[in-house]
């Protein structure tokens, strides 16, 4: 591996950097400007599907208190019938359904805080360099 401080290049097992290619300076420029560009993106889209999954997140939970409490005015009937999309089934059924959606949401919440944290450190590394290429 080669390394470059955007002026100069230094190949392994030399101790003396000769000058960087302006090529091979305006292609990592293009490429960096690039991905911070697809990275923001990314950024961007990632916080909207967790804007979305937050809605859903109370519209389940709310779900679930409605089910539950349909259950608790039926004596506790767990086969007592409930509205479930366009179906109707157990409300006992309706609850696991539900608990299940709620657990599954969490999931790709945490999965969508992990990808906002990496993003965000992709990006700022990104942006920490470019000024080496000449982008501000």
């Amino acid at each position: 591996w080669m390394e470059t401080d955007g002026k100069t290049l230094t190949a392994p097992g030399t101790k003396k950097p000769s000058p960087c290619p302006p090529e091979l300076l305006a292609t990592i420029k293009g490429v960096l400007v690039k991905l911070q560009k697809e990275l923001i993106a990314d950024q961007a889209s990632s916080k909207n599907d967790f804007d979305v999954n937050q809605k859903d997140k109370q519209q389940l939970q709310t779900d679930l208190a409605t089910y539950q409490s349909i259950q608790s005015a039926n004596s506790y009937d767990s086969t007592y019938e409930v509205d479930y999309g366009t179906s109707s089934i157990p409300v006992g059924n309706a609850i696991s359904l539900t608990e299940k959606d709620i657990q599954d949401n969490a999931a790709e919440l945490m999965d969508l805080q992990k990808d906002q944290l990496t993003n965000t450190a992709d990006i700022e590394r990104i942006t920490r360099v470019l000024p080496l290429f000449g982008v501000k």
